[in-house]
């Protein structure tokens, strides 16, 4: 997996996170080459977001949070004739968006979009036909954030399906 801008608050910094076995096997059959030097700024910002990241425990409370955000948004979807699948590991989720009333999933699913906006809640699209709600909070979150954009998703589906929107 390869992490880049975000990493480093803004900071040009990025990583690189695999199996050492995966690792050594390219090492092996690969010439490393590289233009971009590191700098000792950029291993300081490096350590720092590292030892933030172990001080507060946000990797933990990310797979805390995405567990619970996963199990909101099926227990939503199971409910909701405009979503189907819930995927997603950790923060990072995705949810199809159905067909409704002769619209296509991409329609349904930019007007959705749309809605969330009214509802201060953000997300995106993503798939190969543009009608996966893509949902990619900060590390940050915590329990509240989870239930106030599955309120925001459910205030701006009901709005939806009633033609309120």
């Amino acid at each position: 997996m390869t992490l880049g801008k975000p990493m480093g608050a803004g900071y040009p910094i990025g990583a690189v996170i695999t199996r050492r076995e995966i690792a050594d096997a390219l090492a092996r059959r690969y010439e490393y080459f590289s233009t971009f030097a590191a700098t000792p700024a950029a291993a300081a910002a490096g350590h720092a977001v590292l030892d933030v990241l172990q001080l507060t425990g946000l990797p933990e409370q990310a797979v805390e949070v995405g567990a619970r955000m996963h199990r909101r948004l099926r227990d939503l979807a199971a409910d909701e004739p405009l979503l189907g699948e819930v995927r997603g590991t950790g923060l990072l989720t995705g949810v199809d968006v159905l067909p409704a009333g002769g619209a296509t999933s991409r329609e349904v699913a930019r007007s959705l979009l749309e809605q969330l906006v009214t509802h201060g809640v953000l997300a995106g699209l993503t798939g190969p036909r543009g009608d996966v709600l893509k949902i990619r909070p900060p590390l940050v979150w915590q329990p509240g954030h989870v239930d106030l954009f599955i309120d925001g998703l459910h205030r701006s589906l009901s709005e939806l399906r009633t033609g309120r929107a």
